[in-house]
């Protein structure tokens, strides 16, 4: 009798259907099952075959998720689960505050998505796990929460932040890179436009000019001097025509000198130069239509030869009284000595700084190593020397740290934190609430408040694949410490739990 039972157990046992296999009792899809194991121990097996992982990160060799949701070897980067959708494909649905971008598998911050790019195409996507860091880390010369804006020293033109310098501003009032024949780079930390080496020549630092702009007679000078040179092509002037506009049908008007093969109106001219007359003594802009100088905001006069009303003369030149900085000693500079005056927007006057220099506001030129997030030495200290001198109770190279915060606080993080709320680690470093929480204000006082699966231990919030034993509270196997929800091994180690 016993043996027919086995007999019976050992068929009743193989009756699963196609493609699974008995464990434990139970028929189970044969793609969980990998050296014995279901899920490896790390996850259940659905009715589609495919292992759900707890931790959400996966083994290359032996995944059972889908690959639509693999990010590299994170399961939707981290920030989601994998779910079936309705068409029997797989996409990952993302955590709240992310969403996917680019791919089926990729959960990204919504703060970082701008329409159909990350950061507006000018930065790079943060989301820091240890310390919950979240955000938009712009490239240079770019600013902003999603990267959206240039920064004083950068001007937007086809959609980039250009270098103010490397901008080329045609007579017809366009923009573009480096004479659109070049692209602006940074060598030696120094901006300066790159040159196409097949097509043109680097006249100065931020200057291309294309061979095409150019006679076999180069004393004819650029577009045979009657237009500009843009992207490669001469912009011929009205009454030239030509490849080079070296066609002229040109007859001056009253009122007009002609210069060469040019007329000028009469009244603009204020000198004469090597081969062009000077207008407007170079003050100002000669306005073809009415013959009359308009003047930058520090001259006055017909020709642009007086000192305005709002100006001082420094050194032969006008300068609005708005740029002149009284010094220390007595004496005057002009935007601190580091830039020079400009005409800005709406009948204003700005300071165009010089290299490593950045402008605080629009008439003051500071030193970049005092300069950090658009603000001078954090507005708690002075630029002496190039660097930045705190005030009194604050410390760091931008002033950025607080040596006093109320009693019964720390400063971590740029913050006053309540003690309650500050995790300091064996090595020194602290976080708040271990990274993996916030600090709340409570009836009964200050604490923390963990993120997702956190449970609050040891004065940390520790997330749950830093638990080695749940039942006794013990984090990272009494090996490391969880540093914003991931184990941080005493000794190097492969294990993820140390």
């Amino acid at each position: 009798m016993s043996l027919l039972l086995s007999l019976f157990v050992t068929l009743w046992a193989l009756q699963c259907p196609p493609s699974t296999a008995e464990h434990a009792g139970r028929c189970v899809p044969q793609s969980c099952i990998n050296e014995g194991m279901v899920c490896e121990g790390r996850g259940v097996c659905d009715r589609h075959g495919v292992c759900r992982y707890k931790d959400r990160q996966a083994v290359p060799h032996i995944t059972k998720e889908p690959k639509e949701c693999m990010d590299g070897e994170l399961l939707c980067n981290g920030r989601g689960q994998c779910a079936q959708q309705p068409n029997g494909s797989y996409a990952c649905e993302c955590d709240e505050g992310f969403s996917l971008f680019g791919s089926s598998s990729h959960c990204v911050p919504n703060v970082c998505i701008t329409g159909d790019k990350l950061c507006s195409g000018r930065g790079s996507c943060v989301d820091n796990r240890d310390t919950g860091e979240q955000g938009c880390n712009c490239n240079d010369l770019t600013i902003g929460d999603q990267c959206e804006l240039c920064d004083q020293d950068g001007v937007e033109v086809n959609g980039k932040c250009i270098y103010k310098e490397c901008v080329t501003t045609y007579p017809d009032g366009s923009q573009g890179e480096c004479n659109d024949i070049g692209i602006c780079g940074k060598l030696s930390g120094i901006y300066m436009c790159i040159c196409s080496q097949l097509d043109s020549y680097t006249v100065d630092r931020f200057t291309c000019l294309a061979y095409s702009c150019l006679a076999n007679d180069l004393t004819k000078g650029v577009c045979y001097r009657h237009g500009f040179c843009k992207g490669g092509k001469c912009v011929c002037d009205e009454g030239h025509s030509g490849t080079l506009c070296e066609h002229t049908s040109v007859g001056c008007n009253e009122g007009e000198t002609l210069v060469g093969d040019k007329c000028y109106p009469t009244a603009c001219i204020s000198g004469m130069g090597d081969t062009l007359p000077v207008l407007c003594n170079a003050a100002g802009h000669c306005n073809y239509k009415t013959g009359v100088c308009e003047c930058s905001i520090a001259y006055t006069g017909s020709l642009c030869t007086e000192c305005a009303d709002t100006a001082i003369l420094v050194d032969g030149a006008c300068i609005d009284a708005a740029c002149i900085t009284d010094e220390p000693d007595g004496s005057i500079s002009v935007c601190n000595g580091h830039g020079k005056c400009i005409d800005g927007p709406e009948n204003s006057v700005e300071c165009l700084c010089d290299s490593d220099y950045r402008a605080i506001g629009t008439l003051f030129c500071y030193s970049s190593s005092c300069v950090r997030f658009n603000r001078l030495c954090n507005n708690r200290g002075t630029c002496v020397n190039d660097a930045c001198q705190c005030d009194d109770d604050f410390y760091g190279e931008y002033c950025e740290f607080s040596r006093s915060c109320p009693s019964g606080h720390e400063y971590v993080l740029g913050y006053c934190v309540p003690d309650v709320c500050v995790t300091t680690y064996s090595d020194g470093q602290k976080a708040i609430c271990g990274g993996y929480g916030h600090c709340v204000e409570k009836e009964d006082g200050p604490t923390c408040e963990c993120i997702k699966d956190g449970r609050f231990i040891n004065g940390a919030c520790v997330s749950e694949k830093c638990i080695t034993d749940k039942l006794n509270n013990v984090v990272c196997s009494n090996k490391g410490q969880c540093k914003g929800g991931v184990c941080s091994c005493d000794y190097d180690t492969l294990s993820p739990t140390c």
